[in-house]
């Protein structure tokens, strides 16, 4: 039990570290007019890198193979799609501005990736 409660631990940890990384790649380019989906694009491809290593290495102590990679791929394909559409939603709606809507998505982003990465793609 307290092993779960450790990797838990971990993930909030290691994801703050990655959000940040993240969030700062896609402040810098919205900061440089690029457009609010675009940067989330970029972001999250070089998120995917950094977080591939972090999560695997820190979190879940795993060996990166092509099962593995598919489905940490596939995870953020969805939650880049899921955040996208948060996106959209918020700022044609002009409920907030591109750096609110993304500070508001990145709670829920957070919650899918954990189930996702702990059941599917680190399941045992």
């Amino acid at each position: 039990m307290i092993a779960k409660w450790v990797t838990f631990l971990r993930f909030i940890l290691v994801g703050a570290l990655n959000t940040t990384f993240g969030y700062s790649v896609y402040a810098i380019l919205i900061f440089n007019n690029v457009n609010y989906l675009l940067s989330l694009g970029i972001s999250t491809i070089l998120g995917v890198t950094f977080n591939l290593v972090t999560f695997s290495n820190l979190v879940f102590q795993s060996k990166v193979n092509l099962r593995i990679l598919f489905k940490f791929v596939s995870v953020y394909v969805g939650l880049y799609i899921f955040n996208s559409l948060g996106l959209i939603l918020l700022i044609s709606n002009e409920l907030a501005d591109s750096y609110r809507s993304q500070l508001f998505l990145i709670p829920l982003m957070v919650i899918f990736s954990w189930f996702l990465m702990k059941f599917w793609v680190y399941a045992k």
